[in-house]
């Protein structure tokens, strides 16, 4: 009878941003540029765009739209450079080749800024997008050399790219240079998802005073991908000594502070950021989102209906507000707002697996899983839907395919939701023990969320480990006061006390999760 009851309720099992992946650093810039360009948002679109093509070359997608981004903005020849990369590359592209002849027909007359000047630093964009050439303003002339390994770059040949920095910084005695090219070694691995190695030159380049901002955010970024938020956060603040009103690098250090349930620490980063601009929508729906994650679902709402009222087609607003309707169990009203911000951003995969999610939710899991297919033949690696597909084969009984599932996503990256669900599966084997490690791992990869601490507390009680679970509910109220989560746990608490004192380890029920 336990068990069962503990199945039916978690069966419900919470939605925030703190369960599901998170995409990698690049994709979320990604999203974000491509919201910005369906709102005809081309100045900052290109800013978001720009920077995943300076972080991660071979995204042809984002260097795809960032030309349009470009185009749109008049920036011709600009433009023209990225879609000469895109045509090399894709020579048959009949699109490419269509578009670069519209373009060199209508160009207008224009200041053209030639590659000396882009790739010394002394031209700042208007759209602040990150350069990661490495900038010394007070450098007279940029060598030859340099901008033969920047187009080698630009082309992915970064073999041919290693080999002349390497010469460069074993003949070159000027410091500054040898910085310059040891922050381009930096990019080089970088971008081939070396980041340990990545770090190591970028490190080096400080060491011979030629680290400035981009250096410094480059390796916060690499950090990211370490799973290292505490060492990304130190080389973030370190940028900001440089740039203080850079947006990205506190949007990215309020993002860590929310995965690490700071939340007091995220929301003062938000306001900062709106200080510096007001207009900057994400911080606005940053605030609403540390809301849904502390449990205050219906303060998430008003604060996203307050957003919609400005901006009804903000696509991140209408998934936000999709996840706390969720919280509701308006499964309807849920899936509407969460396709309604697929249609605004169609580039975000994970809007359109939010609606699958949902489905599984409202036990309409046979559509899930045929939405679910088509997103994964798409997106074989996309762990969030490896993870829903995994509950929807779960949820419709197929356990076998369930695992299955589970165990393709671990390979990809390690999430809060496989080890959640590998222990609900290990509860309804009874295989109490199993499921207690899967709980613990669940709750470390959620760094003691206030939702992972009230699930972990709710489930430690079939364990009948008496002063553990007593703990386990104390925590969330001492570490999450005045919240919802709070209130739940010490009614949970005072419920299981009340047994406990009646039965002892024996009794036949708990809180209301049995």
């Amino acid at each position: 009878m336990k068990l069962l009851r503990f199945l039916i309720l978690i069966t419900l099992i919470f939605v925030s941003s703190s369960v599901f992946a998170k995409s990698s650093l690049e994709e979320q810039i990604f999203d974000e540029g491509m919201e910005l360009f369906m709102r005809k948002d081309y100045r900052g679109s290109s800013s978001y765009l720009g920077q995943v093509v300076d972080m991660q070359p071979n995204h042809h997608q984002a260097r795809y739209y960032f030309v349009l981004s470009l185009v749109f903005q008049g920036q011709t020849n600009e433009a023209l450079k990225h879609l000469t990369i895109l045509r090399k590359i894709f020579p048959q592209s009949a699109v490419y080749s269509s578009l670069e002849t519209d373009l060199r027909r209508n160009m207008m007359p224009q200041k053209t800024v030639s590659e000396r000047e882009i790739y010394s630093g002394n031209i700042i964009t208007e759209n602040r997008k990150i350069r990661q050439t490495v900038k010394n303003k007070n450098t007279e002339k940029l060598a030859s050399e340099f901008v033969k390994v920047v187009n080698l770059i630009d082309e992915e040949n970064y073999e041919q790219a290693e080999i002349l920095l390497k010469q460069f910084i074993k003949n070159k005695k000027n410091d500054a240079d040898k910085g310059r090219a040891h922050a381009l070694l930096g990019l080089i691995y970088f971008n081939r998802q070396n980041y340990p190695l990545a770090v190591e030159h970028y490190k080096k380049s400080f060491g011979l005073k030629a680290g400035d901002f981009e250096a410094n955010f480059m390796t916060a970024s690499a950090y990211i991908n370490m799973q290292m938020p505490d060492e990304a956060l130190k080389y973030f603040k370190a940028a900001l000594k440089i740039n203080d009103d850079d947006i990205f690098a506190r949007t990215y250090m309020a993002d860590i502070y929310v995965k690490q349930a700071k939340y007091a620490e995220a929301e003062q980063v938000y306001k900062d950021i709106l200080k510096i601009d007001a207009t900057v929508t994400d911080a606005e729906v940053g605030l609403a989102n540390l809301q849904l994650e502390q449990g205050f679902v219906e303060n998430a709402v008003n604060l996203v209906n307050d957003i919609l009222s400005k901006n009804p087609d903000n696509a991140k607003a209408r998934f936000l507000k999709a996840r706390a309707l969720l919280e509701k169990q308006l499964y309807a009203e849920s899936l509407e707002e969460a396709e309604y911000a697929y249609t605004k951003n169609p580039a975000n995969i994970e809007y359109r697996i939010f609606s699958a999610l949902v489905n599984v939710r409202n036990f309409q899991v046979q559509t899930a899983i045929e939405d679910l297919n088509q997103i994964l033949q798409q997106y074989p690696s996309n762990v969030y839907a490896l993870n829903v597909m995994a509950e929807a084969e779960i949820t419709a009984g197929n356990t076998k395919e369930g695992k299955k599932y589970l165990e393709l996503a671990e390979t990809y990256e390690k999430t809060p939701t496989t080890s959640l669900l590998k222990g609900l599966l290990a509860v309804s084997e009874q295989k109490i023990e199993l499921a207690e490690q899967h709980y613990k791992e669940y709750l470390a990869r959620s760094q003691n969320s206030p939702a992972a601490l009230l699930e972990f507390a709710r489930f430690s009680e079939l364990t009948n480990k008496h002063e553990e679970i007593m703990e386990n509910y104390q925590k969330l109220i001492d570490s999450f006061p005045n919240t919802p989560y709070a209130v739940k746990a010490k009614e949970e608490l005072a419920n299981y006390k009340g047994n406990y004192a009646d039965y002892g380890s024996n009794k036949p029920g708990g809180s209301h999760i049995y």
